[in-house]
C-alpha cells in the first residue's frame, strides 16, 4: 500500500470517528456572552467548542484543534457548531427571545473547502434563520491561503450576507497584512494582550491604539477578549472600546445554562 492510499484511508477512519463523537455528543458547545461596554448591554455571544475524552473529562480547544487542522477535519466541528447554533437562533427566537448575533469560529482549512459558503447558506436555510444573525470569526491558526485568495473569500462570504471577525488580533504576524486587504466587521484583540493591561503600561499603550485604529480608519467595532478584572475593564471603558467578554463579565455556559440565563437577560 502506498503512503497517499494509506493517508486516505486513515482520513476517512478519523472522518467516520469525529462523525461518531458529533451524534454522540463528544463535542460539546458553550456560549460566551459578549457585552457593549458603554452600557453593560448583552450583544450576541461566542460559540466554543470542548471535547469529551474517554474518561469524560473535558478537553480544550488547543489540545485538539491543532490536530484537526493537520488532518483537514475540522470543517466537520466547524459546520457541526454551525448548524447547532443556527437551530438555536431559530428556536429562541420561536420563543420570543432574540439572541442578536452569534460567532462561530472557521478555521482557514475549512473555509478553503470546496463550496463552503454554499455548505453555510445551506445549513442557515434549514434553520430558518439569516446569514445576518451570524459572525464567522476566522482565526489565525492555519495559513493556507495568500491575501488575494482571501480576499476574494471574505467578500464573498460578506456578500451573502455574514458577518466577518478577526480573531486574535495581536497575536498573529499576518494581522496587519489582512487588516490592508480584508474588510472586517469585528476585530477581537487578543486575550493575552488584555490580560496584561493590568500590570503593563506597553500593553494598555498597545490596546489603546488597536481601539483607536479601529474607529479612525478601520470602521469596524472592536471587541476585547479575556477581561479578568475591573481594572482591566475600566480601562477598556475609558479607552472607548466597543465590546468585550471574559470571565470578570461572564464565563463561558453551556447551552442549557445560557438559553436560561438569556431568556431573563441575567448575564450581569
Amino acid at each position: 500500500m502506498n503512503r497517499t492510499h494509506e493517508k486516505e484511508i486513515n482520513r476517512e477512519l478519523l472522518s467516520e470517528h469525529i462523525n461518531m463523537g458529533l451524534q454522540q455528543g463528544d463535542y460539546q458547545i458553550y456560549l460566551q456572552p459578549k457585552f457593549d461596554l458603554s452600557n453593560n448591554q448583552f450583544t450576541g455571544a461566542e460559540a466554543l467548542v470542548r471535547y469529551l475524552g474517554k474518561d469524560k473529562k473535558v478537553i480544550r480547544p488547543d489540545k485538539f484543534i491543532p490536530y484537526l487542522e493537520e488532518t483537514e477535519a475540522i470543517h466537520y466541528v466547524d459546520l457541526y457548531v454551525l448548524n447547532r447554533i443556527a437551530s438555536l437562533i431559530h428556536t429562541e427566537e420561536k420563543a420570543g427571545n432574540y439572541l442578536n448575533k452569534i460567532s462561530v469560529n472557521f478555521s482557514r482549512v475549512t473555509l478553503k473547502k470546496e463550496n463552503i459558503i454554499e455548505r453555510m447558506l445551506d445549513i442557515c436555510a434549514k434553520n430558518g434563520i439569516s446569514p445576518k444573525r451570524i459572525c464567522i470569526e476566522m482565526t489565525e491558526t492555519s495559513d493556507l491561503m495568500d491575501i488575494d485568495e482571501l480576499q476574494i473569500l471574505t467578500q464573498k462570504i460578506r456578500s451573502h450576507g455574514f458577518l466577518l471577525s478577526l480573531d486574535d488580533y495581536g497575536s498573529g504576524y499576518s494581522n496587519v497584512a489582512l487588516l490592508a486587504n480584508i474588510e472586517f466587521d469585528e476585530i477581537k484583540i487578543d486575550k493575552s494582550i488584555v490580560r496584561e493591561m493590568d500590570y503593563n503600561e506597553k500593553a494598555r499603550q498597545i490596546v489603546k491604539t488597536i481601539i483607536s485604529m479601529g474607529k479612525t480608519y478601520l470602521n469596524t467595532i472592536i471587541v476585547a477578549e479575556g477581561i479578568e478584572s475591573l481594572k482591566t475593564l475600566n480601562l477598556l471603558k475609558s479607552y472607548h472600546c466597543d465590546q468585550g467578554q471574559g470571565y470578570y463579565l461572564s464565563k463561558p455556559m453551556e447551552l442549557q445554562t445560557f438559553v436560561r440565563v438569556s431568556r431573563n437577560r441575567s448575564f450581569i
